[in-house]
C-alpha cells in the first residue's frame, strides 16, 4: 500500500475487492483447494520455516465475515467528534494547523485531546504544541510547521524544545509545511495505534 490506501479503504467497495482478492488466494471459490497452505496461497521460499504453522483455514471465518461489513467513517457518524472537531478548529492559529486537522479528522483518526496546550516543568514552559493526544501514559505532541521554522535560529530552538519533550516521555511528530500531509498521517496512524 501507498499513502493513499487507508484512505480507499473507508470506500465500501474497495475494501471488499481487498478482502475478495484475499479469499480468491486462500482457494475460497477453487474446487481443487490444499489442506492447510500450498505455494499458489501461503507458502513461498521465504517463509519456509513457518510452513508447518501456516493454515489457510484459519483465516476464512474472519475473511468471510469481512466481507459482510459495511465501512463506516466514525467521524462522519459522531456528534461529539463533530464538536471536538469544531473546538479544536477554533484554537488553530494557521491555515496549514486547520488542514492538519481536517486531515486528521476526514481520515477518521481519533481527535487530538488539545490545541495549543503548553508544557512546563517545574513552572518553566518547555513547548507549546499545535496538538496534543494524552492517552494514559502514552502522549503525542504535534507540531505543524510552517515556513518561518525554516529559519536556523528556529530550527535549533525548535530541536531544542522537541528533544525536551523527548525526554520528558512524549513521543514528537513534526509535520512540516514541505512534507507530504497524507504520508504524515500515515505516521500519525502508526502512533495511535
Amino acid at each position: 500500500g501507498g499513502a493513499g490506501i487507508l484512505e480507499s479503504f473507508i470506500n465500501r467497495s474497495a475494501f471488499h475487492d481487498a478482502i475478495r482478492h484475499a479469499l480468491v488466494i486462500l482457494h475460497e471459490y477453487d474446487d481443487k483447494k490444499c489442506d492447510r497452505a500450498c505455494y499458489e496461497c501461503l507458502c513461498n521460499y521465504y517463509n519456509q520455516q513457518e510452513h508447518e504453522l501456516l493454515d489457510r483455514k484459519l483465516v476464512m471465518p474472519i475473511l468471510r465475515q469481512l466481507l459482510k461489513s459495511e465501512i463506516i467513517n466514525i467521524a462522519d457518524k459522531s456528534p461529539s467528534a463533530k464538536k471536538q472537531f469544531d473546538a479544536l478548529l477554533e484554537f488553530c492559529e494557521s491555515t496549514f494547523e486547520k488542514e492538519v486537522l481536517k486531515g486528521i479528522y476526514s481520515s477518521g483518526f481519533s481527535l487530538p485531546d488539545s490545541c495549543q496546550k503548553i508544557i512546563a516543568e517545574n513552572d518553566v514552559m518547555i513547548a507549546r504544541p499545535d496538538f496534543i493526544y494524552s492517552n494514559g501514559g502514552h502522549s503525542i505532541a504535534i507540531f505543524v510547521d510552517g515556513p518561518d521554522h525554516d529559519r536556523e535560529d528556529q530550527k535549533r530552538d525548535d530541536e531544542k524544545k522537541r528533544e525536551r519533550l523527548d525526554l520528558m516521555g512524549y513521543t514528537v511528530l513534526s509535520i512540516n509545511y514541505k512534507d507530504n500531509l497524507k504520508s504524515k498521517l500515515l505516521e500519525l496512524f502508526e502512533l495511535l495505534k
